[in-house]
C-alpha cells in the first residue's frame, strides 16, 4: 500500500524567496543604472552649459569687437576723404590701408576680460574668460583678431574660439569727372608763368604750379623770387587721364550721326535765320538730331530750343548767336559748328545749367567773346584762337587740345570758369578780373589783371570724390579648442 504526502508549502516558500531576491537584485540594478544615468545627464548638462557659457561670452565680445572695427573703418574713411579733399593732387600719396590700420590700433580694445553676469546654475556662478590675439598680415592687407572664450562652471571648463579677419583695402575711389580731382590751383602751366610786374603777386588768389619751373618770371626788378609749386608729373596726368575725354575732338563722330529732317516752320531752305516776325518767342522742337547749313538769331530776338527728354545734337556749318536763346526740356543740347562761330550781344542759356549746352567748334577763325555776351555753356575748340574782351559774363568750361592763343583783355570772366588748354598760351591784361582756374602751356598776366580761384569754379573748386567703402569684416566659424 502506497502513501503520498501532499504538503507543498515549503516549496512555495522557496519560490517566493527566490522571486523576492531576483526582484530586489533587478530593482537595485535599475537604481544603480538610473543613478548613474542621472549623474551622467547632470555632467552632460553642466558640460553643455559650460560650452554655452563659453560661446555666449565669445558672442558678447565679438559684438563689441565688430562695433569697434566698424567705428574705426568709418573714421578711416572720413580721414581718407578729408585728406583727398585737402591735399593737392601732386602731393597725394594717401594710403587708406595705413589710415585704417592706425584707426584700428587706436579704437579696438584687445585686453582680456571676464564676463560673469550669467544666471547661476544650482548656486554656481558661471564665468567666461575672454582673450583676443591680434595678428598682422600686411602682405595680404589684412589684420586678424582671434577671440578665445573659456567657459567655467562647477570646476568644468570648455574653450571656444573664432577668427575675425579685417581687410584693410576696403574702399574704391572714383574721382569726379571734369574739374573735381584737379586740386586747388588757380593756374597750372606746363611752362612759364610770367608777371608783368612784381605787384601782381597780390592780385592772384590761389595756388600756382608749373611742370617746368619753380618760380614766377617777373618782367623787371623784383625784391625776391615768387616761388610756385614745381611738379613735372601731374600736369600730363591731368591732361591724359582727368581731361582726356573733354580734350578729344573727333569731328567724324558728328559727321557720321544719322540726322533727320525737321519740318518746323522756323526752318527754311535747311537754315534757321531768325527774324522778329517769324521767330520771336517761338519754340524750335527737336524731335531728333538735326543738321542745318546756317543757324542764326538776331538782336532782341528770343528763341527757345526744346530738346525734350533726351539729349540732342545740332550740326551746323555756320552759327551766330545774337539775342536770347533758351534751352528747354530735361535733355542737353550739343551744337557742332563746322566752319564759323560768332557770338554777339546775346544771352545764351543764362537760366540753365552750363552742362545743358555743349558747343564744339571745328573751324579755324578766331572766336571773340565781347561785352554784352552772357553765356552758360561748355565750349570745345579744335584749334582756334580765343579772345575775351569787355564785360562778358561766362559760366562753364573751355577745352582745347590745339595750339591756339587765348587773350582775356578787360572785363570780368564770371564765376565757375575753367580753362583746360594744355597747348595754348594765355594772356590776361587790361584789368581783366578772372574768377576761375586755368590749365595752359604758358601764362602772362599784366595790366592790372586779377585771378581768383578761391572765389569759385574751375581748378580751385572743392574736390568731389565718390568713396565706395565695403564691409571690412569676415568671420570664420566658431570652433572648440581642445586642451
Amino acid at each position: 500500500m502506497k502513501f503520498y504526502i501532499k504538503n507543498e508549502q515549503g516549496y512555495s516558500l522557496l519560490i517566493t524567496l527566490f522571486t523576492f531576491v531576483l526582484i530586489s537584485l533587478f530593482g537595485f540594478s535599475l537604481f544603480i543604472v538610473t543613478n548613474n544615468t542621472m549623474k551622467t545627464s547632470a555632467n552632460e548638462r553642466i558640460d553643455q552649459s559650460v560650452y554655452y557659457v563659453a560661446e555666449a561670452g565669445l558672442v558678447e565680445k565679438r559684438a563689441a569687437l565688430f562695433e569697434q572695427i566698424q567705428k574705426a573703418h568709418q573714421q578711416a574713411v572720413a580721414e581718407y576723404t578729408n585728406q583727398l579733399l585737402t591735399t593737392p593732387l601732386h602731393q597725394q600719396t594717401i594710403n587708406f590701408q595705413e589710415i585704417f590700420k592706425k584707426e584700428l590700433d587706436k579704437t579696438v580694445d584687445i585686453s582680456s576680460d571676464v564676463i560673469n553676469d550669467f544666471e547661476k546654475n544650482f548656486s554656481h556662478q558661471a564665468t567666461a574668460e575672454i582673450e583676443i590675439h591680434r595678428e598682422e598680415h600686411l602682405a595680404s592687407n589684412i589684420i586678424s583678431y582671434t577671440i578665445y572664450s573659456t567657459g567655467s562652471l562647477n570646476d568644468k571648463e570648455r574653450k571656444v574660439s573664432q577668427r575675425i579677419v579685417v581687410a584693410l583695402n576696403t574702399v574704391s575711389t572714383i574721382p569726379d569727372s571734369g574739374t573735381g580731382n584737379v586740386g586747388d590751383f588757380a593756374v597750372y602751366s606746363k611752362n612759364n608763368i610770367t608777371y608783368g610786374y612784381y605787384g601782381i603777386k597780390d592780385q592772384v588768389k590761389g595756388h600756382l604750379a608749373s611742370a617746368s619751373t619753380s618760380q614766377v618770371e617777373v618782367n623787371g626788378w623784383y625784391p625776391e623770387p615768387i616761388h610756385i609749386t614745381y611738379d613735372p608729373d601731374s600736369f600730363d596726368q591731368l591732361v591724359n587721364e582727368t581731361f582726356q575725354q573733354q580734350l578729344h575732338f573727333d569731328s567724324s563722330a558728328f559727321e557720321n550721326i544719322d540726322y533727320r529732317p525737321n519740318h518746323s516752320p522756323l526752318i527754311k531752305g535747311n537754315s534757321l535765320i531768325g527774324n522778329w516776325n517769324e521767330h520771336h518767342n517761338k519754340v524750335l522742337t527737336l524731335i531728333d538730331h538735326l543738321k542745318l547749313d546756317t543757324f542764326s538769331t538776331s538782336n532782341n530776338l528770343t528763341l527757345n530750343i526744346d530738346v525734350g527728354q533726351s539729349d540732342k545734337i545740332l550740326f551746323v556749318d555756320r552759327l551766330t548767336f545774337d539775342g536770347t536763346v533758351n534751352i528747354l526740356g530735361t535733355g542737353s543740347l550739343t551744337i557742332f559748328v563746322k566752319e564759323s562761330l560768332n557770338f554777339k550781344y546775346s544771352n545764351i542759356n543764362v537760366n540753365g545749367d552750363p552742362n545743358k549746352l555743349n558747343i564744339y567748334y571745328a573751324g579755324s577763325d578766331k572766336i571773340t567773346i565781347a561785352n554784352g555776351l552772357h553765356l552758360k555753356a561748355n565750349l570745345f575748340i579744335k584749334n582756334a584762337d580765343l579772345t575775351f574782351s569787355g564785360g562778358a559774363g561766362i559760366s562753364g568750361s573751355f577745352y582745347s587740345n590745339g595750339t591756339g592763343k587765348t587773350l582775356i583783355n578787360g572785363g570780368t570772366v564770371s564765376k565757375d570758369v575753367l580753362f583746360v588748354m594744355p597747348h595754348s598760351n594765355f594772356t590776361l591784361t587790361g584789368g581783366a578780373n578772372f574768377i576761375g582756374s586755368i590749365l595752359c602751356n604758358d601764362l602772362l598776366i599784366d595790366g592790372g589783371a586779377k585771378i581768383d580761384s578761391q572765389a569759385g569754379g574751375g581748378l580751385g573748386k572743392p574736390i568731389t570724390i565718390e568713396i565706395n567703402p565695403t564691409n571690412p569684416i569676415h568671420s570664420n566659424p566658431i570652433v572648440e579648442v581642445n586642451g
